[in-house]
């Protein structure tokens, strides 16, 4: 399971590298790595993503606890049961 989203601000511990996750790749090994890419432009083009380790980043922003939208009502609640629990 990866440690961070895809779109997660996200930066290095060591060298300070800021941006935002935009690709992951985990290996048989088990070393998970992340493509992060800087939002400033360089000669107004996006730069290349620079791939870490998972170790070596740390959030930016703490991650918002997900939000999940009930729709009212007693039959709306009996379809998001029968959703929810589909094995």
């Amino acid at each position: 399971m990866f440690k961070y989203d895809l779109g997660e601000e996200v930066k290095d511990k060591i060298t300070g590298y800021r941006g935002v996750v935009t690709f992951r790749v985990e290996y048989l090994t088990g070393c998970r790595r992340y493509g992060v890419q800087s939002k400033k432009l360089r000669e107004d083009k996006p730069q290349d993503a620079v791939p870490f380790d998972e170790d070596q980043l740390e959030p930016v922003k703490k991650k918002k606890p997900l939000e999940v939208h009930r729709p009212g009502g007693p039959q709306n609640d009996r379809l998001l049961m029968k959703h929810t629990f589909k094995k």
